[in-house]
């Protein structure tokens, strides 16, 4: 398995409040298929699809295709979709034009699906 060190603090917070370390591993073959309904239960059907989604209604380039997945450290998850380099990213809701690498992406896609999913167990 691969591990990924991500700091999360920002640099000016450093001294306030110390530096917390969050790492990511690599979600091994073996677990791929319970990754989503691991974190998500019964609504792991529903968070695919607003991943996927998420990134055809943003990336004009996106034509689907193999997603890394990914635990942290401090109990969390996201998911990467296999693209290499940076792709064009429309978020018109945001009035947001950018270039994003697809840990960026996989990582946008992931909050609004949480977002997305906690709407609509709160309603």
């Amino acid at each position: 398995m691969s591990q990924q060190n991500v700091n999360t603090t920002a640099p000016e917070s450093k001294e306030s409040s110390g530096e917390k370390t969050v790492s990511a591993q690599l979600v091994p073959a073996s677990q791929r298929v319970t990754f989503f309904e691991d974190f998500f239960g019964r609504l792991a059907p529903k968070a695919q699809q607003l991943l996927t989604h998420w990134m055809q209604s943003h990336c004009e380039d996106y034509a689907g295709g193999y997603w890394e997945y990914f635990h942290t450290s401090n109990g969390g998850c996201f998911a990467v979709p296999g693209f290499e380099g940076k792709k064009r990213f429309q978020i018109l809701s945001r009035d947001l034009s950018a270039e994003m690498s697809a840990e960026a992406a996989g990582v946008s896609a992931m909050l609004t699906v949480l977002k997305c999913l906690a709407w609509q167990v709160w309603s």
